[in-house]
């Protein structure tokens, strides 16, 4: 049996169309319609204080997110105005959004951002309203790849009616904290992974190379051996999964192999990182040989 130096396995979420709720039932998930792929909606039932935050927010690319209402964003009347929407930017995109609905007996069904101030629901005060921007509050989840937008959703028919409750919706779908990583499933004859969205911390990948050697020359990456060189053919996606055929026969009782694929985009070359007096560094590209694909023992 060969001995691998790290084998993990990446999960995968399956997220499927739902049914929007009923006239006359609070605003969810299942209303918000989202614009772009890859984005989910998850509405949680806790409320934290949200005591801090802004209507903008940083992902973990380094893209603006922010919060915004319509068609009256600045004016006193965006509270009560009977038909309006909530939408989520990023950068210069609207990737989701949610519009308030004609509701029953003249109640009409509305979702709103709560101010960064309020700790509960509407208690008499303005906890929403009044179209001030600093109503529109996100706060980012970095682990998570979520967008975080505090909102309150009510019926409303010139006055309350029919509902009032306080909920946190969750845009998920970003690139989380650890998507930068690599991680591979092993089998007897190959190394497959999915593309991370941000391959090595890289902005993409032009292609990969996959190197092995034996365990007891790991961190001597001058002496790695190429397995699979510059695939695929064509400059992957996020998320394409991929393969390495691995030809090696199991190693000798006592010894082991290693493997290790490099990204490469626009000329830069990474595979990993290394630890030197307690800091994170990149290992150094210029000592990776160049990927000469080769069989067992040249």
């Amino acid at each position: 049996m060969r001995t691998l130096l790290v084998l993990c396995v990446l999960g995968v979420v399956c997220v499927l169309p739902v049914a929007a709720s009923d006239p006359g039932q609070p605003l969810d998930c299942s209303d918000w319609v989202l614009l772009e792929p890859g984005y989910t909606c998850q509405a949680l039932d806790v409320f934290a204080d949200f005591t801090k935050g802004s209507n903008l927010a940083l992902d973990n690319t380094g893209r603006f997110l922010s919060v915004e209402g319509g068609p009256d964003v600045e004016m006193y009347n965006d509270w009560y105005s009977p038909m309006s929407f909530l939408s989520l930017r990023v950068g210069d995109v609207i990737v989701a959004t949610v519009q308030d609905r004609v509701g029953s007996g003249g109640c009409s069904d509305h979702m709103r951002p709560t101010r960064p101030y309020c700790s509960t629901a509407y208690q008499g005060g303005p906890c929403v309203g009044y179209g001030l921007h600093l109503g529109r509050t996100v706060v980012f989840d970095p682990v998570n790849g979520r967008a975080l937008i505090p909102v309150e959703v009510y019926g409303w028919s010139g006055s309350r009616c029919g509902y009032s409750e306080s909920k946190i919706i969750a845009i998920g779908g970003f690139t989380t904290l650890y998507d930068i990583q690599q991680t591979y499933t092993p089998s007897a004859a190959s190394l497959s992974f999915h593309v991370p969205v941000m391959p090595e911390g890289m902005a993409a990948a032009d292609y990969f190379d996959t190197y092995w050697g034996d365990l007891a020359t790991v961190g001597n990456w001058s002496q790695a051996h190429g397995l699979q060189c510059h695939y695929p053919a064509t400059a992957p996606a996020r998320g394409d999964y991929l393969t390495a055929v691995d030809t090696l026969p199991s190693p000798p009782p006592g010894h082991g192999y290693y493997y290790v694929t490099a990204a490469t985009y626009q000329g830069q070359t990474r595979y990993g990182r290394k630890t030197c007096g307690a800091r994170l560094t990149g290992r150094d590209p210029g000592v990776l040989p160049a990927c000469i694909q080769s069989k067992f023992g040249d």
